[in-house]
């Protein structure tokens, strides 16, 4: 027999998570569901369901012979230098690199955030194998795309934070680098929906382009079913431009899929793009397209920014002035 006392890292779990915690792949899933009809988990000295939360303060008891729960293991997490933005008890943000998954892509296990950020508070003794909570993203990058990512360190935190991006209180800025010359301001709305010939690749129906751009929550209710991307002219020369994007909607991949539709398409983007964009980025050699989320408000949390990493000013520098470039990025000439 064991006794917990639910802490508040832990509240919120359910009874079934709980368990599973503890006996590990030592009981199939199965016959969990049967410990726990039986009543061998009990709560506060109840009978509970495999669903029912559990609640800071609650007293756990667990009817089960010592050779069911988990024995500590020797645990080898990647080396991963994280470029952490900001840290709390809650919450982690990292500026993440072009190039890095977010989560395992089903190929590659190891060579992710997830597992990088896992070993980081490993060293730290914030997480063991054996805790209850499992570092967790909150947003996730493509490959490709640079920037803020947040990871929850508790049930509770992941809770908040899902809910906000849920409810679209996360305001959430991006730079990217298009083909096209952008010199004012303006909204791309459109609906987007799964291509079903073309396997990951989303279409805009009804795109609209506009210029005199409406106060954001009026414009969404107005225009349920759309999603909308606010669009700022940041550097452009004769070809290309440097843009500032803020994401209105979460749609995926709706900043590549809108700004293509609006006949400013990524550079180097191999699924959104036109022949002309096609061309020049093959003529500069560029191996993928470049988007930078600098900037990210999470209310209840904080604001948060970061510049871009090397790869992406490498290639702004190579596109536009690097007097400019230093300037708005506030580097040292």
């Amino acid at each position: 027999m064991r006794e917990y006392t639910i802490d508040d890292k832990k509240n919120g779990i359910k009874c079934f998570s709980f368990l599973k915690k503890q006996v590990g792949d030592a009981v199939k899933n199965s016959d969990l569901f049967k410990i726990i009809r039986k009543g061998i988990i009990r709560v506060n000295g109840r009978k509970v369901d495999s669903s029912d939360v559990l609640y800071t303060g609650d007293t756990v008891t667990l009817y089960l012979a010592e050779e069911y729960f988990n024995k500590k293991k020797n645990v080898s997490f990647p080396v991963y230098h994280l470029n952490i933005v900001y840290e709390d008890a809650d919450i982690l943000v990292i500026n993440k690199e072009r190039g890095v998954l977010v989560h395992s892509d089903g190929v590659e296990y190891r060579k992710n955030l997830v597992e990088y950020v896992k070993g980081y508070l490993y060293r730290k003794n914030e997480y063991t194998t054996d805790s209850l909570f499992t570092p967790t993203f909150c947003n996730r990058l493509d490959f490709n795309t640079s920037g803020i990512v947040i990871a929850a360190k508790n049930h509770r935190t992941l809770q908040r934070v899902t809910e906000a991006f849920r409810d679209r209180q996360v305001e959430k800025r991006y730079y990217a680098v298009v083909f096209g010359i952008v010199d004012k301001p303006f909204l791309i709305a459109s609906k987007m929906e799964e291509r079903l010939d073309q396997k990951n690749k989303m279409k805009c129906i009804g795109t609209r382009i506009v210029y005199d751009i409406p106060q954001k929550d009026s414009f969404l209710k107005e225009n349920q079913g759309f999603c909308a991307t606010k669009v700022e002219p940041v550097l452009f020369n004769a070809q290309v431009s440097l843009v500032s994007v803020s994401l209105w909607t979460g749609k995926k991949h709706q900043i590549r899929a809108q700004m293509n539709s609006a006949g400013f398409p990524l550079l180097g983007d191999l699924k959104y793009f036109s022949r002309d964009s096609s061309e020049f980025s093959q003529t500069v050699g560029f191996d993928g397209y470049f988007l930078h989320s600098y900037f990210l408000e999470l209310p209840g949390f904080g604001v948060f920014s970061c510049a871009p990493d090397t790869n992406f000013m490498n290639v702004a520098k190579n596109l536009f002035s690097l007097k400019e470039i230093n300037k708005i990025f506030n580097e040292n000439t």
